[in-house]
């Protein structure tokens, strides 16, 4: 907002991720989506992720089609449409400076590349991750982007040695990396397409560029084994190593939705011990950063080692700028910016740290950086079901980083006077940036009712809704999850007199790689359940629909007992009984992270393969409107906190 304000064009394409999931409606408040924050263009997703070959696109505030050219990729595509606005912004207004925010989903999970960038791979890994962790150390000395007497830290306990695993584990671990290599390539190649662009308008060497390379910390969320679909991590369902390695030749591409084993993780975060959700080790939070500024940077090819954060980028975009830090915006008094420039340190390596005190925390994993010391500790690492203890009685450890750079030695026992005084100051911190109170609760946190979170359809326990509505997401649509409830459509048959009988989703939810689907195959109502892309339940009417207006009802009694439970789904057309069958289990914690629910139509990923209509799959007849109902005393929804426990 601030650039814009002061003459600047400003784009974001990408992930978005800062606008809370009950505001992504047409019902908003729209107040925290990107073109109502300072943004005059976005394109991208607004989840955490997407589907990099079927992504949910909004282009500004409207969700759009997927684009179904050949060989699409959102790698692809979001890098031409940056180029794209970038050189019409500088065709139209050459003297208006500009201000990009590219954020792809790359390398973030799902891992999905074509292939050909997997092939360049092809038996790069297969000397393993504690190879790879060894290889990587010495580049990183001989690089100088770590001091020469930086040793590896330990492994964490529960990633096996490599030379201790079977043939399958590396046959499928070494394929996991290879795909992500072949990702995280593609992506730079990508985006050197728009330094490449930047660099034909003459803009280069004016133009600030902070390359930040990393997700926290690489992610462990595939766990031991890795996953062949994502989703089955946040619905606490395990994948063995055969039942990924099913999946083998799919895996990285449309069909598949995977994450690599948390080995791989590791090895990224090379020489710390630790990966993403960790906070309080530089596994977890430590990433590479590249500066290129040739009009503002005297030096070259130089590493800096003063201690910054993430959030000091956007004061050294300002003092770039020439643009102080606004106090008021829109009549709006603003809380401070909580970062400092680095613009200090990119033409003196030597010039004393400005950034010198930073608390970390997630999932209770938390820990505070003072004048070179790093005290925190592993409540919980990402593949683990429970902390480790409370968060009152957690261990701490205490590092020295100015002398131990990989964080090996732990000096909590031989300074306990200095843990304290690390100890006190997180506290300190965490009362300043509104940190406390502690939440620990991980999956937990998918049932905004469960944990207090605003949910758009909080209370209701009916919702009726049109065809053109698309992409509800969750927290916009009913929890229709561990509970019974019914789905009823007033529809209209045309006449068929040409024996083609009307096909197509009547609502759908999420897509192939779980949710359900109400629809119409050669004109009998059919109700599907596909439980993560790993089973697959459906229910088909004994009878057609009549010609003419008419009510179909699908009424699904859940079996209680707890979540991610099986039930009864039985079809009535004009409340006349017309089939049933079960579901014998369903998604108990969240069904996609990114596609939503869809009136008359089923995008993105179908939920089934034979709705005998082309993508979006829609409806060929009519749809007058549907109602989604609760039904009363039927809700199970304990929490996700039982989805840990099944894992």
């Amino acid at each position: 907002m601030t650039l814009r304000y002061n003459g600047y064009s400003t784009a974001q394409f990408g992930k978005n991720h800062e606008t809370a999931a009950w505001k992504t409606s047409p019902s908003g408040p729209t107040d925290r989506w990107p073109t109502r924050s300072g943004f005059d263009k976005f394109y991208g997703f607004m989840g955490g992720e997407t589907n990099q070959w079927s992504p949910a696109i909004y282009d500004g505030m409207t969700k759009i089609e997927t684009p179904r050219a050949p060989n699409y990729h959102f790698m692809t595509d979001v890098t031409d449409q940056a180029i794209n606005w970038v050189r019409s912004e500088k065709s139209l207004t050459p003297d208006k400076p500009f201000f990009v925010y590219f954020a792809p989903g790359a390398t973030h999970s799902p891992h999905q590349v074509p292939t050909e960038w997997i092939d360049r791979y092809k038996g790069k890994f297969d000397a393993g991750w504690d190879k790879l962790r060894e290889e990587t150390l010495a580049n990183q000395i001989k690089l100088g982007v770590v001091p020469a007497d930086t040793r590896l830290a330990p492994k964490p306990a529960a990633i096996q040695d490599w030379d201790k695993l079977s043939a399958d584990e590396k046959k499928l671990f070494t394929r996991q990396m290879e795909i992500f290599a072949g990702f995280a390539e593609y992506t730079d190649d990508e985006v050197g397409r728009l330094v490449d662009a930047i660099r034909d308008l003459s803009q280069l060497d004016n133009t600030l560029i902070f390359y930040i390379l990393g997700d926290n910390g690489a992610s462990a969320e595939g766990g031991a084994n890795g996953l062949f679909n994502e989703m089955t991590y946040f619905n606490g369902v395990s994948e063995s190593i055969q039942d990924v390695l099913k999946h083998y030749d799919e895996l990285g591409g449309p069909n598949s939705y995977g994450h690599y084993a948390a080995g791989w993780a590791v090895a990224g975060n090379t020489p710390f011990t630790w990966v993403k959700q960790v906070a309080s080790s530089y596994g977890g939070t430590r990433n590479v950063m590249a500066v290129h500024w040739p009009h503002g940077i005297k030096s070259k090819g130089e590493v800096r080692s003063q201690w910054h954060h993430l959030i000091d980028v956007a004061p050294t975009i300002l003092e770039a700028a020439g643009l102080p830090q606004p106090t008021d915006v829109d009549g709006v008094r603003q809380t401070p910016i909580e970062g400092v420039s680095m613009l200090y340190s990119l033409n003196d390596a030597r010039a004393g740290e400005r950034h010198t005190t930073q608390y970390f925390e997630i999932f209770g994993n938390r820990a505070i950086y003072n004048d070179g010391w790093l005290a925190g500790t592993v409540h919980k690492a990402p593949w683990e079901e429970q902390p480790r203890a409370s968060l009152e009685n957690d261990r701490w450890e205490l590092y020295d980083t100015r002398k131990d750079f990989s964080l090996r030695q732990d000096l909590a026992i031989s300074h306990p006077e200095k843990l304290k005084e690390m100890q006190a100051l997180f506290l300190v911190e965490a009362v300043k940036y509104p940190v406390l109170p502690l939440d620990d609760r991980v999956l937990e946190r998918l049932d905004a009712a469960a944990v207090g979170r605003p949910d758009l359809m909080q209370g209701r326990r009916t919702l009726t809704v049109y065809p053109g509505m698309t992409g509800m997401s969750e927290n916009v649509f009913l929890n229709v999850k561990n509970t019974s409830f019914s789905i009823t459509a007033d529809v209209e048959m045309p006449n068929v007199a040409d024996g083609k009988m009307p096909q197509g989703a009547i609502i759908s939810q999420t897509g192939r790689f779980g949710g359900w689907t109400l629809y119409l195959k050669n004109g009998k109502p059919t109700y599907a359940y596909n439980f993560l892309g790993l089973e697959r339940f459906s229910v088909t009417s004994d009878k057609a629909l009549p010609q003419g207006k008419s009510t179909f009802r699908m009424e699904f009694d859940y079996d209680g007992g707890g979540i991610g439970k099986g039930g009864l789904a039985t079809l009535y057309i004009n409340d006349i009984k017309v089939g049933a069958g079960r579901i014998e289990r369903t998604q108990p914690g969240i069904f996609s992270a990114d596609e939503g629910v869809d009136v008359g139509e089923d995008g993105e990923t179908p939920v089934v393969d034979d709705y005998g209509t082309a993508y979006p799959n829609r409806f060929t007849g009519k749809i007058s409107k549907v109602t989604i109902t609760l039904k009363n005393g039927t809700q199970a929804n304990q929490t996700a906190s039982d989805s840990a426990k099944r894992r």
